[in-house]
């Protein structure tokens, strides 16, 4: 690992800037102790250590730290990424912004929201979409979750 440090002498092909930007956009550790309330990221710290998984609250509570962080730094989707068994990858986009219909076409609005079900399960084949996906649902090959280990 001496290999990768930067500074003189180094022999790393990465000098400078990929180091400095590595993971600066991951929703890591320390994001979420600064973002969460205590309780919520003592949970989270709990099932890095003993595994588990999150309530429906608590999830609701990190969708929104992290759609809060994420917006922040620009984004107005979130990508749900998948390795299927066929051993090629594959992604799923959504966004964090719906339209609010109001009473007119003048009063329609967009409204941002991610919600804890959106972040710990999602659909890779949009089984459940309104044209019909690329399957029935009750034939969906299964589902995406958020790895809070990664």
């Amino acid at each position: 690992m001496s290999n990768l440090r930067s500074g003189p002498g180094s022999t790393s092909p990465f000098q400078g800037k990929v180091q400095h930007d590595f993971a600066i956009y991951v929703f890591n550790e320390e994001c979420m102790e600064k973002r969460l309330p205590p309780s919520t990221f003592r949970t989270i710290k709990n099932l890095l250590t003993n595994g588990g998984t999150l309530s429906e609250t608590e999830a609701d509570v990190v969708a929104f730290g992290m759609k809060e962080w994420a917006e922040e730094h620009g984004a107005v989707c979130f990508c749900h990424w998948f390795q299927p068994l066929t051993s090629k990858s594959a992604k799923k986009f959504d966004c964090f912004l719906n339209i609010k219909n109001g009473r007119s076409s003048h009063d329609s609005h967009l409204m941002s929201e991610f919600s804890g079900k959106q972040l710990t399960k999602g659909e890779p084949d949009g089984s459940s979409f309104p044209n019909g996906g690329l399957r029935n649902t009750h034939q969906a090959r299964g589902y995406t979750a958020w790895d809070y280990t990664s």
